[in-house]
């Protein structure tokens, strides 16, 4: 593998920070997630000279993403070229050769997926596709500054650096989801994905408009869902209706701002979004059975 590249290949930010060859995941305490790409290696390979890989497994998925000159290969023995800014996902158990006929530059990330639970991960592609349809192409500007944090993460490793690692490739991954051709995805990830997806949406909306009364119709439109399917999915996912999930999203803040800071109740409510004191207190007190005065007299840390 060359270490120099040609000058003509100086063309993306941050590009000349990317060193040729390939760096691991860093190890980590292993965190609770649902389905989600997790690191595995990433290899910047520079090809100079004719060559080749020859066929082989792969055992996880690897994204192949070209960055300079032709770079071809056979995919389940179906010849592919790709140019700067194209890529291919292999998939586990397909049969993939590389095939070098001059100067060429592109990247390998290599990930597996993981989801809580017994039950393994829907797989991303429909079966029996043909590599037509794993193969995408994007701007290679909003990828490269990626590739180059997840080398930075390799060089100077912590106790996080896989955890960063496994954020970058997340967002990595939703971009690459995006790019591919809808035609060849499994229905069934992309309706586990949307479930996973909901609820931190839902959250974070929640989270912004704490000191607001936002209605079913703001908060659908926000996510850009009709009014019926917001509250159909909120009712499925999160098992209360809009109003009541954002209601115990409040209630569950105050509980927090009555423990952790001496903010007086006053205050508490408008940051709520409530009229007045007493309306605040009325609500606290229906949800959780006890006044606000109450349950910090009991919890105040």
């Amino acid at each position: 593998m060359s270490t120099a590249l040609p000058a003509l290949h100086r063309q993306h930010p941050d590009q000349a920070d990317i060193q040729a060859g390939t760096v691991r995941r860093q190890p980590v305490t292993e965190l609770p997630a649902g389905i989600a790409p997790v690191f595995e290696r990433l290899g910047v390979a520079e090809r100079l000279t004719a060559g080749g890989v020859p066929p082989h497994r792969h055992a996880n998925h690897e994204v192949i993403l070209v960055d300079m000159g032709t770079y071809r290969c056979r995919v389940n023995d179906t010849p592919m070229t790709l140019i700067p800014g194209q890529g291919v996902v292999v998939k586990p158990g397909d049969r993939h050769e590389d095939i070098f006929n001059g100067p060429v530059r592109y990247f390998g990330l290599c990930f597996n997926l993981a989801e809580d639970g017994q039950t393994p991960p829907p797989p991303i592609f429909l079966p029996g596709i043909t590599p037509e349809l794993q193969r995408f192409a994007v701007e290679l500007e909003s990828f490269w500054p990626v590739v180059c944090s997840i080398q930075r993460e390799a060089e100077h490793p912590d106790p996080v650096s896989g955890h960063v690692q496994d954020a970058l490739v997340l967002t990595f991954f939703w971009r690459m989801i995006r790019a591919l051709p809808r035609a060849g995805i499994n229905p069934i990830f992309l309706d586990v994905s949307s479930g996973q997806t909901f609820p931190a949406q839902v959250l974070r909306l929640f989270q912004e408009h704490l000191d607001s009364d936002l209605s079913v119709a703001e908060m659908a439109a926000r996510l850009s869902l009709s009014e019926s399917t917001f509250a159909h999915r909120c009712a499925d996912l999160l098992g209360l209706p809009p109003r009541k999930a954002f209601l115990k999203c409040k209630m569950e803040r105050a509980q927090y701002l009555l423990c952790y800071t001496a903010l007086p109740v006053k205050e508490i409510a408008a940051l709520l979004g409530f009229a007045d004191p007493f309306s605040f207190s009325r609500t606290f007190r229906k949800v959780w059975n006890e006044s606000p005065s109450g349950w910090r007299r009991r919890h105040a840390r």
